[in-house]
């Protein structure tokens, strides 16, 4: 499949996708007229945990707000959340999920999780419907982030092998990208500020907009570089910038 076939292809989606939205929010809106609430969520007090050492995380929540950064010790903090959502830890492993998700509230709660500085996770796991995603200062050997609708930022980080996919919204990235990795974005803006051009190997796919490296615009199918580390980036509808430092 060619960049205007990929381009049509996520067109009909986006348009599939917003009929059927539409429809479900005005069913939705009779709904709560009918039994005169605007939430079918309580919330609890905000919670705070500690742990002695998380060697991998794995997030699954839907309009909930995502941070995780640096900090003195393991700990979760979750900010008016839900009674949906459930927290394990069991062999280094903190797993997060929301059931029973709700896309069509007020977006105030959150989940923050300070990892301790220069510490090595071996794998990240997120996957996140609506809300906004933000990594600072975190480091992993594998990383997999699933993103629906909404932003991904992420800063001062080491990204190995990263996996990241995004349906509709946009992409902010200033961190190191190494191993084999890879980012797909359906319609929206990918923006990447990376170290060391000499150490990557770009391989960029679009199908309706722009790709820019280092403010020189780039032909659909761009290989660029001869760098050990290999990204490929992927978009349907949207602009591609790429910056190095150096």
């Amino acid at each position: 499949m060619n960049g205007m076939q990929k381009a049509i292809k996520v067109i009909a989606i986006c348009f599939a996708i917003f009929i059927i939205t539409n429809i479900i929010s005005a069913l939705l809106f009779g709904v709560s007229i009918l039994v005169k609430t605007t939430s079918p969520v309580k919330y609890t007090e905000d919670y705070t945990n500690t742990y002695g050492y998380i060697e991998n995380i794995d997030i699954n929540i839907g309009a909930t707000n995502l941070i995780i950064k640096e900090g003195t010790e393991f700990k979760l903090k979750l900010n008016e959340v839900s009674k949906n959502f459930k927290e394990t830890y069991q062999n280094n492993t903190l797993k997060i999920n929301e059931d029973n998700k709700w896309l069509y509230r007020k977006n105030t709660s959150s989940v923050i999780l300070y990892i301790p500085k220069n510490h090595l996770l071996k794998e990240v796991l997120i996957e996140s419907d609506t809300g906004k995603v933000e990594l600072d200062g975190i480091s992993a050997s594998s990383f997999k982030i699933n993103q629906g609708a909404g932003i991904v930022i992420i800063n001062n980080s080491k990204l190995n092998n990263l996996d990241l996919e995004a349906g509709i919204g946009k992409i902010y990235i200033n961190s190191e990208i190494t191993g084999n990795s890879k980012i797909e974005s359906g319609i929206g803006k990918v923006s990447l500020i990376l170290n060391n051009k000499e150490e990557y190997q770009l391989d960029i796919t679009k199908g309706i907009g722009s790709i820019y490296i280092d403010k020189v615009s780039q032909p659909n199918k761009t290989i660029y570089g001869t760098g050990n580390n290999n990204l490929k980036i992927e978009s349907g509808i949207g602009e591609i910038n790429i910056n190095f430092n150096n």
